[in-house]
């Protein structure tokens, strides 16, 4: 706000690239942060990505074995009772 209230635009096109200008200076996304341990925040936020990529892999992994071995000792639904299964098919 306090930008736009400092200038006078000509167009409403104007203000528009001015402050986007502003953003862009002010935010840069190139620069290093040293609260992101002296990375760029576009590095910072492709590497926290890939991190919960991984997290979630895997997780998967890990789990889904022991859903398989769970599935292997219950073959049916019904507790292991095969004839049971076989009569309702």
């Amino acid at each position: 706000m306090e930008r736009v209230w400092q200038r006078e635009y000509a167009d409403p096109a104007e203000a528009k690239n001015d402050i986007v200008d502003y953003i862009v200076g002010l935010y840069n996304c190139e620069r290093l942060n040293s609260v992101l341990g002296n990375l760029p925040p576009t590095v910072f936020e492709r590497n926290m990505a890939a991190k919960a990529y991984r997290r979630v892999r895997n997780h998967l992994t890990t789990t889904w074995p022991l859903a398989d071995q769970a599935k292997r000792a219950s073959p049916t639904m019904n507790g292991g009772d095969d004839e049971a299964a076989v009569k309702r098919c």
